[in-house]
């Protein structure tokens, strides 16, 4: 007989996809349920791999395997999107904040509940909003959990001798900026007091000007701030330490920093004239928050303080690029641009040496327009 016609292998038990599992958490507990040593072996046995299952690749072979329809398996997989945007469903975080070569569990919602939720995937949670417990990512015998371990509770060698110990217990409840992002994906019960600058910012979009700031506070002024931040320790209480300035309006110190990081590196990676830098933090925050206008007189006022000089706009001119906004949305610029151009915005965009402009009172548009196609 040849493979071709060989009968696919099924499995004999079963089970059902949970709310807000992912495919990867699901085979997990598909392998543990019907006693695979670990996924690695599931997927050689039904004639792929755990990289092609995880990519889509043999999505329409993993649905016969596991008798679950092929649509409902895609819509289970991490949505990747030009190495720069991963989602769940219909909530898009950046890139970075994916955990790949480790995995972290609730051991109360594991004891409780059996399976994994697709946000403890993303290192910007750390704490379960129901039980208050630190995520954590090693077993009981201190060993790291992966994804080919061969059960949700512990590692592949302590599950291949029987030995079930107890996840440690570490008691965190999540606050600030976790707690926020928490929020977003309806996960925990919003704030009394709605936060004044984040409830006009996407979830993606936050942890960007968050972590953007943190490296800001850190290190001074770079233009590859976003990359730096995984260089940095302490990146949670970091993500704090900015959330909490941003929230609280406390932008004396953004300014100072950037104002000290001016004075340091004049004539190489900043501008010279203050107003250069001025304009430079203008755009580099505004078009995250465009509705919030207090944020703006607040920076104003900070700005004027800081640099001597009378402050009353932070735009230095009339018209923006595209590219950075279109780019924060891990999209190139024509595909924003095509977007555009089946719109009224089109009579706002303007051809320019250093790319395509749009007229800055049109800004919205373009960001609105990266949203839908993001989504």
């Amino acid at each position: 007989m040849s493979d071709a016609s060989k009968p696919l292998w099924r499995p004999p038990l079963r089970i059902d996809p949970r709310e807000g599992e992912t495919l990867n958490a699901f085979l997990l507990r598909f392998c543990d349920t019907n006693g695979w040593p670990s996924m690695v072996s599931f997927c050689k046995a039904i004639g792929s791999s755990a990289p092609q299952i995880r990519s889509g690749t043999d999505i329409d072979l993993l649905a016969t395997a596991v008798q679950i329809s092929p649509d409902v398996l895609r819509d289970m997989a991490l949505q990747r999107s030009h190495k720069t945007v991963v989602g769940f469903g219909s909530y898009r975080l950046p890139w970075s904040s994916l955990i790949s070569r480790r995995r972290r569990v609730c051991p109360a919602c594991i004891s409780e509940e059996g399976y994994m939720q697709w946000w403890w995937e993303f290192d910007i949670f750390s704490s379960c909003s129901v039980h208050h417990l630190e995520l954590v990512d090693e077993c009981g015998c201190g060993s790291t959990l992966t994804w080919d371990d061969a059960s949700l509770g512990c590692c592949k060698a302590c599950s291949r001798q029987g030995d079930d110990r107890d996840l440690p217990r570490r008691l965190r409840r999540p606050a600030g900026f976790e707690l926020w992002c928490l929020e977003q994906i309806g996960v925990a019960r919003p704030h009394l007091r709605p936060h004044s600058l984040f409830h006009a910012v996407g979830l993606r979009e936050a942890v960007i000007l968050v972590e953007a700031l943190a490296v800001l506070l850190a290190l001074g002024y770079s233009p590859h701030r976003p990359m730096l931040f995984q260089q940095l320790d302490r990146r949670q209480a970091r993500r704090e330490e900015a959330f909490d300035i941003l929230d609280n309006g406390t932008l004396d110190r953004i300014v100072l920093e950037c104002y000290d990081g001016f004075k340091k590196h004049t004539g190489r990676t900043l501008p010279e004239e203050p107003l250069d830098l001025l304009g430079w933090f203008g755009d580099e925050f505004s078009f995250l928050l465009p509705l919030y206008v207090e944020f703006s007189r607040a920076l104003k006022e900070s700005l004027t303080h800081y640099l001597r000089v009378p402050v009353t706009d932070l735009q230095r001119m009339d018209y923006v690029p595209v590219a950075p906004v279109a780019n924060s949305f891990g999209l190139p610029s024509k595909v924003v641009v095509d977007h555009l151009k089946l719109s009224d915005a089109i009579d706002c965009l303007l051809e320019h040496e250093a790319g395509l402009l749009i007229r800055h009172d049109m800004l919205h548009r373009v960001r609105s327009a990266a949203e839908t196609i993001a989504k």
